[in-house]
């Protein structure tokens, strides 16, 4: 049976950290920060550095918060509130504790990647606002197609771990 307990530590640990990063930041950030960019990597939009900290520390708990919560769920739910392919096959009685922990350990690594791209993308930012930073844009085109492509990964994995065994043969 798979573990769980390692994305989960891993995506509380990150979290954390993220959190320390944005905090530890407030000295090298100016009190206009640029905090949204185009696709050319030039900055349009702007928040003061308070509320740039309050809303990145809250996002990294409130998306750490929110796939620990899916991944309780997941095992508490009802077979029929479920969305998964063969479901009254990985459902079926002999199958489904296994089932249940291995999409949420899915889910829990899932949480793990998309929080490490929002940090990526977090210490670009504060990095573009530094104090001493000399950069003219935020290069986002190279994290988008990496996050894009793993989503793509995570998606196939997920699919061919729960495809139909009796087809598979």
């Amino acid at each position: 049976m798979t573990k769980s307990y390692l994305p989960k530590l891993l995506l509380i640990i990150l979290t954390m950290y993220l959190i320390w990063m944005v905090m530890d930041s407030r000295t090298d950030l100016p009190e206009r920060i640029a905090t949204h960019f185009n696709f050319s990597g030039q900055p349009d939009g702007w928040q003061n550095q308070s509320t740039f900290i309050l809303i990145s520390c809250f996002l990294f708990a409130a998306l750490a918060g929110m796939f620990l919560f899916i991944a309780w769920v997941i095992t508490v739910s009802p077979p029929e509130l479920l969305n998964m392919p063969n479901k009254k096959y990985w459902l079926s009685a002999e199958r489904k504790p296994n089932t249940l922990n291995l999409l949420r350990t899915y889910i829990l690594w899932f949480a793990v990647f998309v929080q490490a791209f929002l940090g990526y993308i977090m210490h670009s930012i504060i990095m573009f606002n530094s104090l001493s930073s000399q950069q003219t844009n935020l290069p986002i085109t190279k994290p988008l197609i990496i996050f894009g492509t793993g989503t793509m990964i995570w998606l196939i994995l997920m699919f061919r771990q729960f495809r139909n065994p009796e087809k598979s043969v």
